[in-house]
Protein backbone atom coordinates (compact mmCIF):
# COMPACT_ATOMS: atom_id res chain seq x y z
CA UNK A 1 0.00 0.00 0.00
CA UNK A 2 1.63 3.23 -1.16
CA UNK A 3 -0.56 6.07 0.08
CA UNK A 4 -3.57 8.31 -0.50
CA UNK A 5 -4.02 11.73 -2.09
CA UNK A 6 -7.24 13.45 -1.07
CA UNK A 7 -8.54 16.57 -2.84
CA UNK A 8 -11.84 18.42 -2.36
CA UNK A 9 -13.56 18.96 -5.70
CA UNK A 10 -16.30 21.58 -5.94
CA UNK A 11 -18.82 22.32 -8.62
CA UNK A 12 -18.87 26.10 -8.97
CA UNK A 13 -21.84 27.71 -7.24
CA UNK A 14 -23.15 29.46 -10.33
CA UNK A 15 -22.94 26.22 -12.28
CA UNK A 16 -24.73 24.39 -9.48
CA UNK A 17 -27.53 26.98 -9.58
CA UNK A 18 -27.77 26.76 -13.35
CA UNK A 19 -27.99 22.99 -13.21
CA UNK A 20 -30.58 23.15 -10.46
CA UNK A 21 -32.73 25.49 -12.49
CA UNK A 22 -32.53 23.13 -15.43
CA UNK A 23 -33.60 20.18 -13.31
CA UNK A 24 -36.10 21.87 -11.07
CA UNK A 25 -38.22 24.99 -11.03
CA UNK A 26 -39.41 26.14 -7.62
CA UNK A 27 -42.38 27.80 -9.30
CA UNK A 28 -43.53 24.33 -10.32
CA UNK A 29 -43.95 23.49 -6.63
CA UNK A 30 -45.97 26.62 -6.04
CA UNK A 31 -48.10 26.03 -9.11
CA UNK A 32 -49.00 22.62 -7.74
CA UNK A 33 -49.84 24.18 -4.39
CA UNK A 34 -51.99 26.78 -6.15
CA UNK A 35 -53.83 24.07 -8.07
CA UNK A 36 -54.33 22.04 -4.93
CA UNK A 37 -55.84 25.07 -3.17
CA UNK A 38 -58.12 25.73 -6.12
CA UNK A 39 -59.32 22.13 -6.15
CA UNK A 40 -60.02 22.09 -2.42
CA UNK A 41 -61.90 25.37 -2.48
CA UNK A 42 -64.00 24.15 -5.39
CA UNK A 43 -64.92 21.07 -3.36
CA UNK A 44 -65.90 23.19 -0.34
CA UNK A 45 -69.38 23.95 -1.71
CA UNK A 46 -70.81 20.82 -0.07
CA UNK A 47 -69.31 21.78 3.29
CA UNK A 48 -70.74 25.27 3.11
CA UNK A 49 -74.14 23.78 2.25
CA UNK A 50 -73.96 21.47 5.28
CA UNK A 51 -72.97 24.32 7.59
CA UNK A 52 -75.67 26.56 6.19
CA UNK A 53 -78.29 23.82 6.74
CA UNK A 54 -77.13 23.30 10.32
CA UNK A 55 -77.38 27.00 11.12
CA UNK A 56 -80.77 27.29 9.44
CA UNK A 57 -82.12 24.51 11.69
CA UNK A 58 -80.81 26.36 14.72
CA UNK A 59 -82.38 29.61 13.54
CA UNK A 60 -85.70 27.86 13.02
CA UNK A 61 -85.65 26.58 16.60
CA UNK A 62 -84.81 30.00 17.97
CA UNK A 63 -87.51 31.58 15.80
CA UNK A 64 -90.08 29.14 17.17
CA UNK A 65 -89.22 30.28 20.68
CA UNK A 66 -89.49 33.99 19.87
CA UNK A 67 -92.81 33.44 18.11
CA UNK A 68 -94.22 31.89 21.27
CA UNK A 69 -93.39 34.88 23.48
CA UNK A 70 -96.28 36.68 25.23
CA UNK A 71 -94.88 40.13 25.97
CA UNK A 72 -95.01 43.25 23.86
CA UNK A 73 -91.36 42.69 23.01
CA UNK A 74 -92.03 39.60 20.92
CA UNK A 75 -91.72 41.55 17.66
CA UNK A 76 -88.35 43.01 18.66
CA UNK A 77 -87.05 39.60 19.73
CA UNK A 78 -88.24 38.03 16.48
CA UNK A 79 -86.64 40.83 14.48
CA UNK A 80 -83.37 40.36 16.35
CA UNK A 81 -83.31 36.63 15.59
CA UNK A 82 -84.10 37.30 11.95
CA UNK A 83 -81.31 39.88 11.67
CA UNK A 84 -78.74 37.49 13.12
CA UNK A 85 -79.88 34.67 10.81
CA UNK A 86 -79.49 36.96 7.82
CA UNK A 87 -76.08 38.07 9.00
CA UNK A 88 -74.85 34.47 9.38
CA UNK A 89 -76.10 33.52 5.94
CA UNK A 90 -74.55 36.64 4.43
CA UNK A 91 -71.18 35.83 5.99
CA UNK A 92 -71.30 32.23 4.80
CA UNK A 93 -72.16 33.33 1.29
CA UNK A 94 -69.27 35.80 1.32
CA UNK A 95 -66.90 33.07 2.50
CA UNK A 96 -68.05 30.79 -0.30
CA UNK A 97 -67.84 33.55 -2.89
CA UNK A 98 -64.33 34.42 -1.77
CA UNK A 99 -63.25 30.83 -2.38
CA UNK A 100 -64.23 31.35 -5.98
CA UNK A 101 -62.09 34.48 -6.27
CA UNK A 102 -58.59 33.02 -6.01
CA UNK A 103 -56.67 35.81 -7.70
CA UNK A 104 -53.53 36.12 -5.61
CA UNK A 105 -50.73 33.73 -6.51
CA UNK A 106 -49.20 31.65 -3.74
CA UNK A 107 -45.63 32.80 -3.18
CA UNK A 108 -45.68 32.38 0.60
CA UNK A 109 -48.38 30.08 1.97
CA UNK A 110 -48.53 31.73 5.38
CA UNK A 111 -48.88 35.21 3.89
CA UNK A 112 -51.42 33.95 1.37
CA UNK A 113 -53.52 32.33 4.11
CA UNK A 114 -53.23 35.31 6.43
CA UNK A 115 -54.14 37.65 3.57
CA UNK A 116 -57.26 35.67 2.78
CA UNK A 117 -58.28 35.68 6.46
CA UNK A 118 -57.72 39.43 6.67
CA UNK A 119 -59.94 39.97 3.63
CA UNK A 120 -62.68 37.81 5.13
CA UNK A 121 -62.45 39.57 8.49
CA UNK A 122 -62.71 43.00 6.93
CA UNK A 123 -65.84 41.97 5.08
CA UNK A 124 -67.29 40.39 8.21
CA UNK A 125 -66.54 43.52 10.24
CA UNK A 126 -68.44 45.57 7.69
CA UNK A 127 -71.43 43.23 7.97
CA UNK A 128 -71.17 43.15 11.76
CA UNK A 129 -71.11 46.93 12.06
CA UNK A 130 -74.38 47.13 10.14
CA UNK A 131 -75.83 44.46 12.43
CA UNK A 132 -74.68 46.34 15.53
CA UNK A 133 -76.50 49.46 14.34
CA UNK A 134 -79.67 47.38 13.93
CA UNK A 135 -79.26 46.01 17.46
CA UNK A 136 -78.86 49.50 18.85
CA UNK A 137 -82.06 50.58 17.12
CA UNK A 138 -83.91 47.59 18.60
CA UNK A 139 -82.65 48.45 22.07
CA UNK A 140 -84.00 51.96 21.68
CA UNK A 141 -87.42 50.55 20.74
CA UNK A 142 -87.35 48.21 23.74
CA UNK A 143 -86.42 51.04 26.09
CA UNK A 144 -89.34 53.11 24.84
CA UNK A 145 -91.77 50.26 25.48
CA UNK A 146 -90.41 49.70 28.97
CA UNK A 147 -90.76 53.38 29.92
CA UNK A 148 -94.55 53.09 29.89
CA UNK A 149 -96.11 53.47 33.30
CA UNK A 150 -99.32 51.40 32.99
CA UNK A 151 -99.50 47.73 34.09
CA UNK A 152 -95.85 47.60 35.09
CA UNK A 153 -96.19 44.63 37.41
CA UNK A 154 -98.01 42.52 34.79
CA UNK A 155 -95.62 43.59 32.05
CA UNK A 156 -92.63 42.81 34.27
CA UNK A 157 -93.99 39.31 34.99
CA UNK A 158 -94.62 38.53 31.32
CA UNK A 159 -91.30 40.10 30.31
CA UNK A 160 -89.50 37.95 32.88
CA UNK A 161 -91.22 34.80 31.59
CA UNK A 162 -90.34 35.62 28.00
CA UNK A 163 -86.71 36.30 28.85
CA UNK A 164 -86.51 32.98 30.67
CA UNK A 165 -87.61 31.24 27.47
CA UNK A 166 -85.03 33.13 25.42
CA UNK A 167 -82.31 32.20 27.91
CA UNK A 168 -83.37 28.55 27.86
CA UNK A 169 -83.28 28.57 24.06
CA UNK A 170 -79.81 30.16 24.07
CA UNK A 171 -78.66 27.61 26.62
CA UNK A 172 -79.99 24.74 24.51
CA UNK A 173 -79.21 25.84 20.96
CA UNK A 174 -76.25 28.24 21.03
CA UNK A 175 -72.60 27.12 21.54
CA UNK A 176 -72.16 29.53 24.45
CA UNK A 177 -69.96 27.24 26.53
CA UNK A 178 -67.48 27.06 23.66
CA UNK A 179 -67.39 30.69 22.61
CA UNK A 180 -68.51 32.59 25.74
CA UNK A 181 -68.20 30.32 28.79
CA UNK A 182 -69.85 31.60 31.95
CA UNK A 183 -71.61 34.59 30.38
CA UNK A 184 -75.06 33.02 30.27
CA UNK A 185 -74.82 32.15 33.98
CA UNK A 186 -74.24 35.83 34.71
CA UNK A 187 -77.47 36.71 32.87
CA UNK A 188 -79.35 34.00 34.77
CA UNK A 189 -78.26 35.58 38.04
CA UNK A 190 -79.80 38.86 36.92
CA UNK A 191 -83.10 37.04 36.43
CA UNK A 192 -82.94 35.89 40.04
CA UNK A 193 -82.47 39.50 41.08
CA UNK A 194 -85.50 40.52 39.01
CA UNK A 195 -87.62 37.82 40.68
CA UNK A 196 -86.69 39.17 44.11
CA UNK A 197 -87.63 42.66 43.02
CA UNK A 198 -91.05 41.42 41.86
CA UNK A 199 -91.59 39.65 45.18
CA UNK A 200 -90.64 42.89 46.93
CA UNK A 201 -93.24 44.70 44.77
CA UNK A 202 -90.84 47.01 42.90
CA UNK A 203 -91.88 46.31 39.28
CA UNK A 204 -90.07 49.38 37.89
CA UNK A 205 -86.75 48.09 39.25
CA UNK A 206 -87.62 44.59 38.03
CA UNK A 207 -88.27 45.84 34.48
CA UNK A 208 -84.97 47.72 34.53
CA UNK A 209 -83.12 44.57 35.66
CA UNK A 210 -84.89 42.38 33.11
CA UNK A 211 -84.15 44.87 30.35
CA UNK A 212 -80.46 44.94 31.31
CA UNK A 213 -80.39 41.13 31.24
CA UNK A 214 -82.22 41.17 27.90
CA UNK A 215 -79.70 43.56 26.37
CA UNK A 216 -76.82 41.47 27.68
CA UNK A 217 -78.45 38.39 26.15
CA UNK A 218 -78.70 40.19 22.80
CA UNK A 219 -75.03 41.19 23.06
CA UNK A 220 -74.10 37.65 24.06
CA UNK A 221 -75.91 36.18 21.08
CA UNK A 222 -74.10 38.63 18.82
CA UNK A 223 -70.76 37.84 20.47
CA UNK A 224 -71.30 34.10 20.07
CA UNK A 225 -72.22 34.55 16.43
CA UNK A 226 -69.14 36.72 15.79
CA UNK A 227 -66.80 34.23 17.41
CA UNK A 228 -68.47 31.30 15.70
CA UNK A 229 -68.20 32.93 12.28
CA UNK A 230 -64.60 33.92 13.02
CA UNK A 231 -63.85 30.31 13.88
CA UNK A 232 -65.55 29.00 10.74
CA UNK A 233 -63.60 31.44 8.56
CA UNK A 234 -60.32 30.58 10.24
CA UNK A 235 -60.95 26.85 10.33
CA UNK A 236 -61.94 26.59 6.69
CA UNK A 237 -59.02 28.73 5.50
CA UNK A 238 -56.34 27.06 7.64
CA UNK A 239 -57.69 23.55 7.03
CA UNK A 240 -57.71 24.19 3.28
CA UNK A 241 -54.14 25.51 3.34
CA UNK A 242 -52.81 22.56 5.36
CA UNK A 243 -54.64 20.04 3.22
CA UNK A 244 -53.44 21.71 0.01
CA UNK A 245 -49.88 21.79 1.29
CA UNK A 246 -50.03 18.09 2.15
CA UNK A 247 -51.28 17.26 -1.34
CA UNK A 248 -48.61 19.43 -2.97
CA UNK A 249 -45.86 17.95 -0.83
CA UNK A 250 -46.87 14.48 -1.98
CA UNK A 251 -46.87 15.59 -5.61
CA UNK A 252 -43.52 17.37 -5.34
CA UNK A 253 -41.64 14.42 -3.91
CA UNK A 254 -41.24 13.09 -7.46
CA UNK A 255 -38.53 15.17 -9.14
CA UNK A 256 -38.45 15.31 -12.91
CA UNK A 257 -35.02 15.46 -14.47
CA UNK A 258 -33.99 16.77 -17.88
CA UNK A 259 -36.22 15.74 -20.78
CA UNK A 260 -38.59 14.10 -18.26
CA UNK A 261 -36.65 10.90 -18.80
CA UNK A 262 -36.13 10.04 -15.15
CA UNK A 263 -38.07 10.50 -11.94
CA UNK A 264 -36.13 10.84 -8.72
CA UNK A 265 -37.57 10.51 -5.23
CA UNK A 266 -36.93 13.47 -2.92
CA UNK A 267 -37.22 11.29 0.17
CA UNK A 268 -34.48 9.00 -1.13
CA UNK A 269 -32.05 11.87 -1.68
CA UNK A 270 -32.80 13.48 1.71
CA UNK A 271 -32.38 10.20 3.57
CA UNK A 272 -35.96 10.06 4.81
CA UNK A 273 -36.27 13.68 5.94
CA UNK A 274 -38.79 14.48 3.22
CA UNK A 275 -41.08 11.72 4.49
CA UNK A 276 -40.65 12.99 8.04
CA UNK A 277 -41.84 16.43 6.92
CA UNK A 278 -44.77 14.91 5.02
CA UNK A 279 -45.74 12.94 8.13
CA UNK A 280 -45.67 16.10 10.25
CA UNK A 281 -47.96 17.93 7.83
CA UNK A 282 -50.30 14.93 7.72
CA UNK A 283 -50.44 14.86 11.53
CA UNK A 284 -51.46 18.54 11.59
CA UNK A 285 -54.02 18.01 8.84
CA UNK A 286 -55.54 15.00 10.65
CA UNK A 287 -55.57 16.82 13.99
CA UNK A 288 -57.44 19.76 12.45
CA UNK A 289 -59.90 17.46 10.68
CA UNK A 290 -60.60 15.33 13.75
CA UNK A 291 -60.84 18.10 16.34
CA UNK A 292 -62.97 20.72 14.63
CA UNK A 293 -65.43 20.79 17.52
CA UNK A 294 -62.79 21.51 20.19
CA UNK A 295 -60.15 23.62 18.45
CA UNK A 296 -60.05 27.33 19.20
CA UNK A 297 -59.50 30.16 16.75
CA UNK A 298 -56.24 31.01 18.53
CA UNK A 299 -54.98 27.46 18.05
CA UNK A 300 -55.84 27.60 14.36
CA UNK A 301 -54.00 30.91 13.98
CA UNK A 302 -50.94 29.30 15.56
CA UNK A 303 -50.84 26.85 12.66
CA UNK A 304 -50.03 29.77 10.35
CA UNK A 305 -46.45 29.71 11.63
CA UNK A 306 -46.34 25.95 11.03
CA UNK A 307 -47.50 26.56 7.45
CA UNK A 308 -44.55 28.84 6.79
CA UNK A 309 -42.10 26.41 8.38
CA UNK A 310 -43.52 23.42 6.51
CA UNK A 311 -43.70 25.20 3.16
CA UNK A 312 -40.17 26.57 3.32
CA UNK A 313 -38.90 23.25 4.66
CA UNK A 314 -40.41 21.36 1.75
CA UNK A 315 -38.91 23.69 -0.83
CA UNK A 316 -35.52 23.50 0.88
CA UNK A 317 -35.60 19.69 0.95
CA UNK A 318 -36.46 19.46 -2.74
CA UNK A 319 -33.67 21.89 -3.57
CA UNK A 320 -31.27 19.85 -1.48
CA UNK A 321 -32.40 16.65 -3.20
CA UNK A 322 -31.80 18.21 -6.62
CA UNK A 323 -28.36 19.41 -5.56
CA UNK A 324 -27.47 15.96 -4.28
CA UNK A 325 -28.62 14.45 -7.56
CA UNK A 326 -26.31 16.87 -9.38
CA UNK A 327 -23.49 16.07 -6.97
CA UNK A 328 -24.04 12.34 -7.52
CA UNK A 329 -23.96 12.76 -11.29
CA UNK A 330 -20.78 14.78 -10.87
CA UNK A 331 -19.13 11.88 -9.04
CA UNK A 332 -19.67 9.65 -12.06
CA UNK A 333 -18.37 12.38 -14.39
CA UNK A 334 -15.25 12.82 -12.25
CA UNK A 335 -14.83 9.06 -12.43
CA UNK A 336 -14.88 9.24 -16.23
CA UNK A 337 -12.12 11.87 -16.16
CA UNK A 338 -10.02 9.69 -13.84
CA UNK A 339 -10.50 6.66 -16.09
CA UNK A 340 -9.54 8.62 -19.19
CA UNK A 341 -6.35 10.03 -17.69
CA UNK A 342 -5.18 6.79 -16.10
CA UNK A 343 -5.91 4.75 -19.23
CA UNK A 344 -3.67 7.18 -21.11
CA UNK A 345 -0.93 6.22 -18.63
CA UNK A 346 -1.35 2.50 -19.23
CA UNK A 347 -3.93 1.61 -16.60
CA UNK A 348 -6.95 -0.52 -17.39
CA UNK A 349 -10.23 -1.02 -15.62
CA UNK A 350 -11.63 -4.49 -15.09
CA UNK A 351 -15.28 -5.54 -15.34
CA UNK A 352 -17.21 -4.86 -12.15
CA UNK A 353 -14.58 -2.45 -10.83
CA UNK A 354 -16.49 0.80 -11.36
CA UNK A 355 -19.69 2.13 -9.77
CA UNK A 356 -21.40 3.51 -6.71
CA UNK A 357 -20.83 1.77 -3.41
CA UNK A 358 -23.60 -0.81 -2.84
CA UNK A 359 -25.09 0.38 -6.14
CA UNK A 360 -26.53 3.41 -4.29
CA UNK A 361 -26.17 6.74 -6.11
CA UNK A 362 -26.02 8.59 -2.79
CA UNK A 363 -22.84 6.72 -1.89
CA UNK A 364 -19.20 7.18 -3.00
CA UNK A 365 -18.32 6.41 -6.62
CA UNK A 366 -15.46 3.93 -6.87
CA UNK A 367 -13.05 2.94 -9.67
CA UNK A 368 -10.21 0.46 -9.61
CA UNK A 369 -7.57 0.32 -12.36
CA UNK A 370 -4.30 -1.59 -12.68
CA UNK A 371 -1.27 -1.61 -14.98
CA UNK A 372 0.85 -4.48 -16.24
CA UNK A 373 3.41 -3.94 -13.45
CA UNK A 374 0.79 -4.77 -10.82
CA UNK A 375 0.23 -1.23 -9.54
CA UNK A 376 -3.42 -0.72 -8.57
CA UNK A 377 -5.18 2.58 -8.13
CA UNK A 378 -8.53 2.88 -6.36
CA UNK A 379 -10.24 6.24 -6.81
CA UNK A 380 -13.13 7.04 -4.48
CA UNK A 381 -15.23 10.15 -5.06
CA UNK A 382 -17.16 10.72 -1.82
CA UNK A 383 -20.06 13.12 -1.11
CA UNK A 384 -19.59 15.80 1.51
CA UNK A 385 -22.11 17.50 3.75
CA UNK A 386 -21.99 20.43 1.33
CA UNK A 387 -24.17 19.43 -1.59
CA UNK A 388 -21.89 21.04 -4.19
CA UNK A 389 -18.71 19.32 -2.98
CA UNK A 390 -17.16 15.88 -3.37
CA UNK A 391 -13.78 14.60 -2.30
CA UNK A 392 -11.44 12.77 -4.63
CA UNK A 393 -9.46 10.11 -2.78
CA UNK A 394 -6.76 8.38 -4.86
CA UNK A 395 -5.36 5.28 -3.15
CA UNK A 396 -2.41 3.51 -4.69
CA UNK A 397 -1.39 -0.07 -3.96
CA UNK A 398 1.80 -1.93 -4.99
CA UNK A 399 3.46 1.16 -6.50
CA UNK A 400 7.12 0.15 -6.11
CA UNK A 401 7.94 0.78 -9.79
CA UNK A 402 7.03 4.46 -10.04
CA UNK A 403 9.15 7.38 -8.79
CA UNK A 404 7.81 10.34 -6.79
CA UNK A 405 7.92 12.67 -9.78
CA UNK A 406 5.68 10.33 -11.78
CA UNK A 407 3.22 10.12 -8.91
CA UNK A 408 3.03 13.91 -8.62
CA UNK A 409 2.54 14.30 -12.36
CA UNK A 410 -0.29 11.76 -12.40
CA UNK A 411 -2.13 13.59 -9.65
CA UNK A 412 -1.53 16.99 -11.25
CA UNK A 413 -2.80 15.77 -14.64
CA UNK A 414 -6.04 14.60 -13.00
CA UNK A 415 -6.62 17.91 -11.25
CA UNK A 416 -5.89 19.90 -14.40
CA UNK A 417 -8.38 17.79 -16.33
CA UNK A 418 -11.03 18.39 -13.67
CA UNK A 419 -10.43 22.14 -13.71
CA UNK A 420 -10.77 22.12 -17.47
CA UNK A 421 -14.16 20.49 -16.92
CA UNK A 422 -15.31 23.48 -14.87
CA UNK A 423 -14.56 22.10 -11.43
CA UNK A 424 -12.61 23.69 -8.62
CA UNK A 425 -9.93 21.63 -6.86
CA UNK A 426 -8.87 22.46 -3.35
CA UNK A 427 -5.63 21.71 -1.56
CA UNK A 428 -4.46 18.12 -1.75
CA UNK A 429 -3.79 16.17 1.42
CA UNK A 430 -1.16 13.40 1.14
CA UNK A 431 -1.20 10.46 3.52
CA UNK A 432 1.49 7.83 3.80
CA UNK A 433 -1.01 5.00 3.78
CA UNK A 434 -3.92 4.37 1.47
CA UNK A 435 -7.30 3.38 2.91
CA UNK A 436 -7.25 -0.40 2.90
CA UNK A 437 -11.08 -0.64 3.19
CA UNK A 438 -11.35 0.67 -0.40
CA UNK A 439 -9.26 -2.10 -1.95
CA UNK A 440 -12.01 -4.65 -2.71
CA UNK A 441 -13.94 -2.40 -5.10
CA UNK A 442 -15.84 -5.13 -6.92
CA UNK A 443 -17.44 -6.40 -3.71
CA UNK A 444 -18.09 -2.89 -2.38
CA UNK A 445 -20.15 -1.85 -5.41
CA UNK A 446 -22.26 -4.99 -5.54
CA UNK A 447 -25.89 -4.41 -4.70
CA UNK A 448 -26.61 -5.85 -1.29
CA UNK A 449 -22.97 -5.78 -0.25
CA UNK A 450 -21.98 -4.43 3.12
CA UNK A 451 -21.70 -0.65 3.08
CA UNK A 452 -18.47 1.16 3.73
CA UNK A 453 -18.13 2.10 7.39
CA UNK A 454 -19.34 5.65 7.94
CA UNK A 455 -16.09 6.71 9.57
CA UNK A 456 -14.13 5.53 6.54
CA UNK A 457 -16.29 7.59 4.18
CA UNK A 458 -15.89 10.56 6.50
CA UNK A 459 -12.15 10.06 6.53
CA UNK A 460 -12.01 10.00 2.74
CA UNK A 461 -14.24 13.10 2.62
CA UNK A 462 -11.97 14.98 5.00
CA UNK A 463 -14.75 15.28 7.60
CA UNK A 464 -12.69 13.49 10.21
CA UNK A 465 -9.38 13.14 8.42
CA UNK A 466 -6.26 12.10 10.33
CA UNK A 467 -3.48 14.61 10.79
CA UNK A 468 -1.17 14.70 7.80
CA UNK A 469 1.21 16.86 5.86
CA UNK A 470 -0.34 19.02 3.14
CA UNK A 471 1.32 19.53 -0.22
CA UNK A 472 0.46 21.61 -3.23
CA UNK A 473 -1.34 19.83 -6.03
CA UNK A 474 0.72 21.65 -8.57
Amino acid sequence: MSGEKRTPIQILQDQMLDNRRQLFDIQQQRDRLQQSLNNIQTENAAQYTALRTELEKRDQKMAAVTNSLKSELRNQAAEHQQQMAQQRQQVLQEMQDMDGRVDQKVENLRNWTKGKLDDQRREYQRISQLQQQQINNLKIDIEQINRREEHREKRATVYLSDLEQLIQAADQYLPHQRFAPGHLDKIKRQLEAARRQLREDVPAAAIATIQRAHFELMDLEEDIMNKEMEFEMTYRTVADAVSALFTAVRQNRQIKLENNATLQEADFWTNGRYQELEDKIKAVRDHIDQNQSTLTTAQLNNYLDDLEQFSHGQEALVQEAVERIISSQLRAEIGDVVIGKLEAQGYRIQKGQCGYSTDDQREPYMIKLANILGTEIVTVISPNEKTYENTLSINTYNEEHMDDEGKRKRNADLLVALREGGLQAGETVCNDQGIHEFYDVENLIKQGAKKLPKQIVQQASGLSAPSSAKTSDK
